[in-house]
Order: structure tokens, then C-alpha cells, then sequence
């Protein structure tokens, strides 16, 4: 599901962009958000930065995968077994 990087947890996510609504699905290790925005212009990026920010409460910056549906996001101040737990309460 994720890793430690350092300042906090680096998490894979994959990203379906133009979808009705955000909302997270967790199955296994795999994390797949949906996020209304569309992929140009870095739309669906500022709005699953945005959405995780507020989810977790901290700073969220992408690492890698700006213009890829695959992207690697870094939670600071988290855990991968406390990114687990949040994202988990949030699926579905």
C-alpha cells in the first residue's frame, strides 16, 4: 500500500479523472481515486492534492506520475499503516 519516505508515507495511487464525484476505493494494496476534475492542465492533480490534504490533515505533494493516471503521492507526518486506516475509512 505504501512506504516510509523520510518526511512521511509515499503512496501509489492510480486516478480516474472525469468521474461523477471524488471518492476513494481501497481492494488489497491497490487505491484508485476518482476525481471529477478532467486530466488537462493539472486539473485532476490540484483536486486530489486538495482532497487528500483535507482527508488527512497535512501536507500532500506528488512525487511522481504529473501527467500519468498512476501517480506516487508523499503524506507527510504519516505512516503507511496510519494511510491505510484513513484511506480505508474513506473508501467506498
Amino acid at each position: 500500500m505504501g512506504r516510509e519516505g523520510g518526511r512521511g508515507a509515499i503512496v501509489d495511487l492510480y486516478v480516474k479523472p472525469g468521474s461523477g464525484s471524488f471518492r476513494i476505493e481501497v481492494s488489497g494494496d491497490e487505491i484508485t481515486v476518482f476525481c471529477r476534475s478532467p486530466p488537462e492542465g493539472g486539473k485532476a492533480n490540484l483536486e486530489i492534492i486538495k482532497q487528500l490534504t483535507k482527508i488527512f490533515g497535512s501536507e500532500v505533494a506528488l512525487v511522481s506520475g504529473g501527467k500519468s493516471r498512476v501517480k506516487r503521492v508523499l503524506i507527510t507526518g504519516s505512516t503507511p499503516e496510519q494511510v491505510r486506516a484513513v484511506l480505508a475509512a474513506h473508501s467506498g
